[in-house]
């Protein structure tokens, strides 16, 4: 994706991989929480990025 740093990058598959695990077990609460940790560390490094690029600052 164009607008992913490359620790985005990672958090996106490492997403995708504790989905996986969560699709195959829904009731894990563990899987729960990481997935929902790893999705709000993901909009905090989405929205920085964004924010600088807004402001002119490099990647």
């Amino acid at each position: 994706m164009d607008d992913e740093t490359p620790e985005m990058e990672q958090l996106t598959q490492d997403m995708r991989s504790v989905m996986a695990a969560w699709v195959e077990d829904p009731n894990n609460t563990v899987l729960k929480q990481r997935y929902r940790d790893l999705q709000a560390r993901y909009q905090r490094l989405f929205l920085e990025y964004k924010r600088g690029q807004r402001d002119g600052l490099p990647a």
